[in-house]
C-alpha cells in the first residue's frame, strides 16, 4: 500500500479517498495526504461529513448536534407510532378493555362506529381477547377513546419534538426519550 490520500470539495467535505498504488489520485482533484490511521479512522466514521480543516483531516467522533436532532426525531416518532398503533384501554362496555389500534383494527372501529347497529370488536381483558358485541354509542364511545390516545400520543410528540428543536448539546438531545402519555 502506497501514500493515502483524501480529495476534497471547496466546502472541505472529503469527497474521496486514494492511495498511490491502488487507486491513484486523479490529476486536478484538491487532496491532502493521510495517515493510515486517518484512512481507518475516516473510513470507519460513523457520523460524516469527514472534512479538511486549515489543511488538516477532520474526523468526527460522534454526531453534530443537527445530526443528533435528526435522529432522535426519528426515535421519537417510530415510538409514537408504536405507542398509537399498540393498543389502548376503553371502559365503553363498563369496565376497562384493550383494544387493538393497528390499521386494521381502526378501520374496523370505524366501521362499527359507523354502523346504527353496531358489531363486534375484538377487546381483552384479563389477558382474554375475545370478539365483543357493542352498539353503536359504545363503539362510537371506543372510538373517541382512541381519539384521546390518538391525540395524546401525538401532543406527547409535539412536546418532545420543541425539546429537541430547543436542546443546545448533543448529550441533551439524547436524553430526550419517548414516555407514554
Amino acid at each position: 500500500m502506497g501514500q493515502k490520500y483524501a480529495s476534497y470539495d471547496s466546502n472541505g467535505i472529503v469527497n474521496g479517498y486514494y492511495d498511490s498504488i491502488d487507486s491513484p489520485l486523479p490529476p486536478g482533484v484538491t487532496a491532502i495526504p493521510i495517515t493510515d490511521e486517518q484512512w481507518q479512522g475516516a473510513l470507519s466514521c460513523a457520523y460524516p461529513p469527514v472534512t479538511v480543516v486549515n489543511g488538516a483531516l477532520v474526523i468526527p467522533t460522534g454526531p453534530t448536534l443537527a445530526q443528533a436532532q435528526a435522529l432522535q426525531m426519528g426515535i421519537l416518532r417510530t415510538a409514537c407510532q408504536s405507542a398509537i398503533t399498540g393498543g389502548f384501554s376503553s371502559s365503553a362496555l363498563g369496565s376497562a378493555y384493550t383494544y387493538g389500534s393497528g390499521v386494521t383494527d381502526q378501520t374496523n372501529l370505524n366501521t362499527v362506529a359507523g354502523s346504527p347497529s353496531g358489531g363486534s370488536l375484538w377487546c381483552e381483558t384479563g389477558g382474554v381477547w375475545t370478539m365483543k358485541v357493542h352498539t353503536q354509542a359504545q363503539s362510537q364511545a371506543v372510538l373517541s377513546d382512541f381519539v384521546a390516545w390518538l391525540n395524546a400520543c401525538q401532543s406527547q410528540l409535539a412536546t418532545l419534538t420543541a425539546e429537541v428543536n430547543a436542546a443546545t448539546t448533543v448529550a441533551a438531545v439524547q436524553a430526550i426519550t419517548w414516555t407514554a402519555p
